[in-house]
């Protein structure tokens, strides 16, 4: 699977592998993050532009930061036992309970390094769809989704604004069918929107991201 998201920023991470859920440090690094680990990040932080874009750090942890020199440092994102006020530290940009999820720290790590952040993950996909207005129906085929939205091939061009109904089947969790506008159309393609997504679709799309971003 090609990842979605092509930033490719250094994430240095300062916790043990128990701090984060199953599966969690791949599925960063299928969505273009680069991990390494504390030792490493320590090597580049000298001050000359070589420090991580982000450190993921357990609380117990913190006071072991390396110094960065010069400047407010590396963003943090601190994994901890509770949900709480942030530490006094006055990079932490947010905080995730110890077994992290992934999409709780994709969540973060879009704040702390893109100027217009995503809120959840999107992958690459290869789901035939049915698009339904009124009675007639067409074929299409999502290329990419996210439990907000999807890119669509439409085998009829979609017009801007005009919602319609989308069917498509998950392996786990059969068909799913929800109402989509298109916010932007490029010939046959169409980015859709999910509007008034159920909670049991949004579920279901949802797990289907995270099952395939963390799969070994």
């Amino acid at each position: 699977m090609d990842p979605m998201e092509t930033t490719r920023a250094t994430v240095a991470i300062h916790a043990p592998a128990r701090a984060f859920a199953p599966g969690t440090q791949s599925a960063l690094v299928r969505l273009g993050y680069h991990l390494v680990s504390a030792e490493t990040a320590a090597k580049h932080s000298d001050g000359n532009g070589c420090r991580p874009a982000v450190r993921i750090v357990d609380d117990r942890q913190l006071e072991k930061l390396p110094l960065e020199g010069d400047g407010p440092g590396s963003p943090i994102i601190l994994l901890t036992g509770h949900r709480g006020p942030l530490a006094s530290d006055s990079r932490a940009v947010g905080t995730v309970r110890r077994r992290a999820r992934v999409n709780e720290l994709f969540a973060l790590l879009q704040r702390a390094l893109e100027p217009w952040p995503r809120s959840v993950p999107r992958i690459s996909a290869a789901l035939p769809a049915r698009c339904t207005r009124g009675n007639h129906s067409w074929a299409g085929a999502i290329h990419s989704i996210s439990e907000k939205g999807c890119l669509l091939h439409s085998t009829e061009r979609l017009e801007p604004d005009r919602r319609i109904d989308l069917c498509f089947a998950l392996p786990k969790d059969g068909l799913v069918q929800l109402p989509a506008q298109p916010s932007y159309v490029q010939g046959k393609l169409a980015g859709l929107v999910f509007r008034d997504t159920s909670e049991q679709s949004r579920s279901a799309i949802a797990n289907y991201v995270t099952s395939q971003l963390t799969a070994s």
